[in-house]
């Protein structure tokens, strides 16, 4: 307990703190909104008891998040398919590098699918300034959310991230439990999805300075995980900040708007949704023995990129986009005129919102770019 202690700054409840927060949070109306997907015939007094009931993290992960989960998945969306699991060992601890689309979807499917197999949960990164408010806070460490300390100084941030890598390590190798972090800071709206090399400096800080640094990295068993919407319920919303950055001016953020994003990502449609869960990282790790520093990371990420390309499901809208953005028939073959029609209707719907005249073709990119990036690593389909 003592060892946990010095982490109380950035992890997640427990159990006997998430005793006393199910009864703070017992009656405040967020819990009622959860309830009412999980079961819309409680009233708000039996809502109130049934969370008072509540005894541990696992209850509430599985007796709430869960069910809310697959109703989300029911409501929002044409279906859940995954594959790669079974690559995993139940009984083991592996560090999960993701594609980054939303909020809170991305890390809760990855459990959501856990769960199923018969794994311990993982505990998931999540960005201090996307949990503002108390609730959201709350809610996020009861889901094992550990925190990521952004916006401080080049001293306080060098601080901070040896504090999250020695963290990583602790939950791994202590804990004996997953954990999963984004491939870089912050969701990819362009579509790009690349791993930063920064992200993997901050995984190795942890690590004594005779440690091999390749055998560090091994032992975390790394998997690349690469998750797809068919459509992102957030790209209505992510159209602004890429024109602004088209434009090269800064784009400033609404004050309530992380909080809709995570809104509109759990209640918007999603069609198809999929999630391939990679190897663990192994013999392709023996290539970086010879290097070392940057050169090290660098090589790392690309690796890690290659998997998680290979490895993403391509949906109609993205040959779709690709298609329309290049004036071309290529992927013709990977869609059909009911799939066009319907994706042409939500570009219409949403980059008619956009007083801009990229609107429209920053919309495509978004889509079309999962695509170029497999032509890129000569993984087409």
């Amino acid at each position: 307990m003592e060892a946990l202690s010095k982490f109380d700054d950035i992890r997640p409840y427990t159990n006997e703190e998430a005793k006393f927060v199910f009864k703070k949070l017992s009656k405040h109306p967020a819990i009622y909104s959860i309830m009412n997907i999980v079961n819309p015939d409680l009233s708000k007094n039996e809502v109130t008891s049934f969370f008072e009931t509540l005894e541990s993290v696992d209850d509430f992960q599985s007796k709430i998040s869960y069910p809310a989960l697959k109703s989300v998945i029911k409501k929002t969306s044409d279906g859940l398919t995954y594959d790669g699991i079974d690559n995993l060992n139940k009984d083991e601890s592996y560090l999960f590098i993701s594609t980054h689309r939303d909020i809170m979807l991305d890390t809760s499917l990855l459990n959501f699918i856990m769960l199923d197999y018969g794994m311990e949960l993982a505990e998931s990164a999540i960005g201090d300034n996307l949990i503002q408010r108390e609730s959201l806070e709350s809610l996020a460490k009861l889901n094992r959310s550990f925190v990521v300390k952004r916006d401080s100084s080049v001293r306080e941030m060098v601080a901070n991230s040896r504090h999250l890598s020695e963290y990583i390590q602790f939950v791994l190798n202590n804990k004996k439990r997953s954990v999963w972090i984004a491939q870089r800071e912050g969701r990819t709206k362009d579509g790009l999805d690349a791993t930063n090399p920064g992200l993997l400096k901050m995984l190795t800080m942890a690590s004594d300075r005779k440690d091999n640094i390749v055998d560090f990295l091994r032992k975390m068993k790394i998997v690349p995980l690469s998750i797809s919407y068919e459509f992102d319920p957030t790209d209505r919303l992510k159209l602004d900040e890429l024109i602004a950055k088209e434009n090269n001016l800064k784009y400033l953020k609404d004050r309530n708007e992380d909080f809709r994003q995570i809104v509109v990502g759990v209640i918007g449609n999603k069609k198809r949704i999929h999630v391939s869960v990679g190897k663990p990282l192994d013999k392709e790790l023996d290539e970086l023995e010879a290097l070392s520093g940057n050169k090290l990371l660098k090589r790392l990420s690309e690796i890690l990129d290659f998997e998680i390309v290979k490895n993403y499901k391509l949906w109609p809208t993205n040959y779709i986009a690709y298609d329309r953005l290049t004036e071309t028939d290529r992927f013709g073959d990977m869609y059909n005129d009911s799939d066009e029609k319907s994706f042409l209707r939500r570009i219409e719907k949403r980059a008619v919102q956009h007083d801009h005249d990229s609107a429209e073709r920053k919309f495509l990119e978004m889509y079309a770019n999962p695509v170029l990036n497999k032509i890129k690593k000569g993984v087409n389909k």
